[in-house]
This record gives C-alpha cells, structure tokens and sequence, in this order.
C-alpha cells in the first residue's frame, strides 16, 4: 500500500474523496430546498452514515482541517464548508 501511497492521509484521501465529493455534491444540491432545518438534519445523517463506515476517520479529518499539508485537508475543509453554508441558512 505505501508504495502507492506515502502516508496514510493519501491512503484515506483516496478512499474517501469520492464519497466527500458526493456529499459536497448533494448540500449544493440541498442549499435551495424548501426546509433547510431539514435539509441540514439530512445531509448530517448522510455524513454519519458515511464518515461510520471507517473506524477512525472522524478524527482524521479533524486533524487534517488544521494541517495545511495532510491530503486529506482540501477535501475536508471542502466538506466542511458545504455543512457550514446548510448550517447558516437552517440558522437564518
């Protein structure tokens, strides 16, 4: 496995970056619904879901939103602010 990947932040940024993508995806998708309370209530139980299926992950990306130079940082940081935009407008 490090042959192809050099630390395990690339190894997890593979993993995960398509499920990232898609999450990232569906809150653009989810910022003009009707019911943003709902709509926030939704894609946090789709991140759930998705981030529970790999022990350990959480906080992974936790640390690699303070770590400029983790491979995980640009799609953590990505998710991060699709779930922060859903979570001002639930707030408005």
């Amino acid at each position: 496995m490090y042959r192809h990947f050099p630390t395990r932040e690339a190894l997890l940024d593979a993993l995960l970056r398509a499920g990232f993508d898609e999450l990232t995806a569906k809150a653009r998708e989810l910022e003009t619904a009707s019911s943003p309370d709902d709509v926030l209530v939704s894609w946090l139980r789709d991140v759930v879901t998705f981030t529970g299926n790999y022990q350990g992950v959480v906080a992974a990306m936790i640390a690699a939103m303070e770590d400029t130079e983790s491979a995980l940082h640009a799609s953590c940081v990505t998710l991060r602010t699709a779930g922060t935009r859903l979570l001002t407008r639930a707030q408005a």
